[in-house]
C-alpha cells in the first residue's frame, strides 16, 4: 500500500552514483538526530557497491522519485540531499548471516530544520524481548522503495504491516538453511506474498505507539520475498543501543 506523503517523515533513501553517471537508490535509511541515520551495513559496502556504484548522497523527504528532480543538493517537492561525512559499519557484520547487520551515515553538516516532511524516528531503550507473552499479538510496520508483486521496484514509498515472528521458531526455521539467528536480530513476516523486498534494504522496521513511530529493526534480509513461512530477518536496534551511542559520539 502506498503510503501517505508526510506519514514516514523520518524515512531515508540512499543515493549511489556508478562510473557512467547514473543514479540508483536501492537501499532505504531512517533518520535519527540532525545529522545521522540508521541503515543496514550491507547497504555501504560489498557487493551493492559493485553494482550501483558509490554511495553519493542521502536523499531525505522523499516520497515519490519520479516527481523528484535534484541539482547539487537542491531538490523540489521539499526534499533535500545531504553529502555524506562518515560512515561506520559494525565492525561485527558478517556478510553471510547478516549479524550486526548495521551502520551509521554522518552527514557533512546538520540538517538545519526538521520540517512536517522531514523529522527523526523515536528510539526507545528498552530491550526487545522474543517472549511471546509480551508480544503475542504484535504487528510492526516496514516501509520503503522495495519491490512489489509485479516485481518492479516503486517509484512511491509503499507500507506494510507485518506481524512479529516467534523468535525460536525463527531460529529453528532458518537453520535448515545453515543460518543462526541471534538475539541481535528481531524476525517478522512470514505471510505469502506479504514482505520486504530487494529495494527495502537498510529501511525501517517500525511500531507506533502514542503516536509516534519506534525503529525497532533494520530491513536486512531472508529466504527469498514474501515466500509461505519464511519470515524477514531485520537487525534489532534496541540490541545496538550501546554501539550507536558509542558512535554518535565520534
Amino acid at each position: 500500500m502506498e503510503s501517505e506523503l508526510g506519514e514516514f517523515p523520518s524515512l531515508a533513501i540512499l543515493h549511489y552514483v556508478n562510473s557512467n553517471g547514473f543514479s540508483t537508490f536501492p537501499c532505504g535509511g531512517t533518520l535519527i538526530n540532525k545529522q545521522h541515520i540508521l541503515t543496514a551495513a550491507h547497504c555501504v559496502t560489498g557487493a551493492i557497491l559493485e553494482k550501483s556504484g558509490k554511495l553519493h548522497k542521502v536523499r531525505l523527504g522523499e516520497h515519490d522519485l519520479s516527481q523528484t528532480v535534484c541539482t547539487n543538493g537542491t531538490c523540489n517537492n521539499g526534499v533535500i540531499e545531504m553529502d555524506i561525512e562518515k560512515i561506520i559499519i559494525h565492525k561485527g557484520y558478517d556478510d553471510r548471516s547478516k549479524i550486526h547487520d548495521i551502520a551509521l551515515i554522518r552527514f557533512s553538516k546538520e540538517i538545519d530544520n526538521y520540517e512536517t516532511n522531514i523529522s527523526p524516528v523515536c528510539l526507545r531503550w528498552i530491550p526487545q524481548s522474543p517472549n511471546p507473552e509480551l508480544l503475542p499479538t504484535h504487528n510492526f510496520t516496514a516501509v520503503g522503495w522495495g519491490r512489489t508483486l509485479d516485481a518492479k521496484r516503486s517509484n512511491v514509498s509503499n507500507k506494510l504491516e507485518i506481524p512479529w515472528y516467534h523468535h525460536e521458531d525463527c531460529k529453528q526455521r532458518y537453520s535448515k538453511v545453515r543460518i543462526n539467528i541471534t538475539d541481535t536480530q528481531i524476525c517478522a513476516g512470514g505471510k505469502f506474498k506479504e514482505d520486504t523486498c530487494d529495494g527495502d534494504s537498510g529501511g525501517p522496521l517500525l511500531s507506533n505507539i502514542d503516536g509516534c513511530d519506534y525503529l525497532d529493526g533494520i530491513v536486512s534480509s531472508g529466504k527469498g520475498c514474501g515466500l509461505e513461512d519464511w519470515p524477514g530477518i531485520y537487525t534489532n536496534v534496541t540490541a545496538h543501543k550501546d554501539w550507536i551511542m558509542e558512535n554518535l559520539k565520534l
